[in-house]
């Protein structure tokens, strides 16, 4: 990366000069292009280091606070409702629904919405000539709707990962794969037979697959995947489906996860109750110690970046000086200057920034397609770009105020 960075310096300030060259009109702008190639080669050394350790800093940034993010976001659609459980006439509870809404109430947790739906146990074939047969849970369009609109109000930090059901006419259903099952993509206006029971059979064409979690990941008593259909074909499916293989659910969304009493989880079965756990708080304060060392080893590249780039200023004061003390006495303006400075500290604080930015977002991509976690990763990235290049602005324009009144252009005492 550094060698490329080196080489890309190079020839994009030699394209730069010769783009200048010919479009020269101005003695601004001949003296800038003169400056420039002057210290094109000192140029490139130092901005090959500064952008590589840009690159550094904004790529760990970026990905350490990404993945914090996309971790919290993946917790939330593992486990949407705070307590989640499955019931049929063979598997009963020691507690009803409204037991357990009042020991939450109880505990401070205090339930925002309770839900209930009816799923019927079945299995999903390929037609024929596709091989394949997949168990799912078949649950109506009205009450997939309901849950993806519940979790959508419960937990709006991730409410775009949960769009909409599509409208289903009757022998048309929709083929739900619930993160983080790993389903390849395998139906898309697919005949198959679905088997409600044992031995109830019937012909559906599912339209689409798509990627959404509407029940807590964890509890076995169902298929994780689904097999939305129509309110109609539910009714039919429903009157045909033995007791054994329909399961009532009842689900929770709290104001205070925190709240909800950590004795619940070992009060049922956990093939039939999920109860929702706070993000393992071990596990966060792992990655905020992480965190925290990398975020002030970035700090600490980031000073040392911006103190570069000032110190070599500083380092040419003397030379500068001079040159402009001259160019002062030939009639020079300060505006012009002015403008030569601008140009010149433009390169060197933000070039590096551009080429840092392209390497940190090529990184970023290829992280992202590693992480197999839902969430949005862009946004804590894109934050950390743009921190960056607030802090080069600060550099820039502290730089370019009191850079020339060092020089001390106007002071005679110092002419040569």
């Amino acid at each position: 990366m550094v060698i490329g960075t080196y080489l890309i310096y190079t020839q994009v300030l030699v394209w730069v000069l010769m783009r200048l060259r010919g479009r020269v009109r101005t003695g601004v702008a001949l003296l800038t292009v003169s400056r420039l190639a002057y210290r094109m080669k000192d140029h490139a050394r130092a901005l090959t280091v500064i952008a590589t350790l840009s690159a550094v800093v904004m790529t760990g940034a970026g990905t350490m606070l990404g993945f914090l993010s996309v971790f919290k976001q993946g917790d939330v659609v593992r486990q949407p409702f705070a307590v989640i459980t499955w019931t049929n006439a063979n598997h009963p509870l020691s507690r009803t629904p409204a037991d357990l809404a009042h020991q939450l109430n109880a505990s401070g947790a205090k339930v925002t919405q309770e839900l209930d739906a009816t799923a019927l146990a079945g299995t999903l074939q390929k037609g024929a000539g596709q091989r394949g047969v997949y168990p799912v849970s078949v649950v109506s369009r009205s009450t997939f709707q309901r849950f993806v609109t519940a979790i959508k109000s419960a937990h709006k930090q991730v409410a775009y990962m949960y769009p909409d059901a599509l409208t289903l006419t009757a022998g048309h259903a929709l083929y739900v794969a619930s993160f983080p099952v790993t389903v390849p993509n395998e139906f898309h206006d697919t005949q198959a037979k679905l088997t409600v029971g044992h031995d109830n059979a019937t012909s559906v064409v599912v339209d689409k697959q798509i990627s959404e979690r509407t029940f807590n990941f964890g509890t076995t008593a169902i298929n994780d995947n689904l097999l939305v259909v129509s309110d109609a074909d539910f009714r039919h499916l429903k009157a045909i489906t033995p007791s054994a293989s329909t399961w009532t659910a009842h689900a929770f969304t709290v104001a205070n996860l925190a709240k909800v009493p950590a004795t619940m989880k070992q009060q049922f079965p956990s093939s039939q109750v999920n109860v929702a756990e706070p993000t393992d708080q071990s596990l966060v304060g792992v990655f905020s110690t992480m965190i925290f060392s990398g975020m002030f080893i970035s700090l600490m590249m980031l000073l040392a970046c911006g103190n570069t780039l000032y110190f070599r200023l500083l380092n040419n004061r003397a030379e500068d000086g001079i040159q402009f003390r001259s160019l002062r006495r030939i009639g020079t303006t300060h505006r012009e200057l002015g403008r030569v400075l601008t140009a010149e500290f433009s390169v060197l604080f933000f070039f590096p920034f551009v080429l840092a930015a392209m390497h940190s977002i090529a990184a970023i991509i290829d992280f992202r397609h590693v992480l197999a976690l839902p969430g949005r990763l862009w946004p804590v990235s894109l934050a950390v770009l743009l921190a960056y290049l607030a802090f080069m602005v600060i550099y820039f324009i502290a730089a370019r105020i009191t850079y020339p009144r060092q020089l001390h252009i106007d002071d005679p005492r110092r002419a040569r």
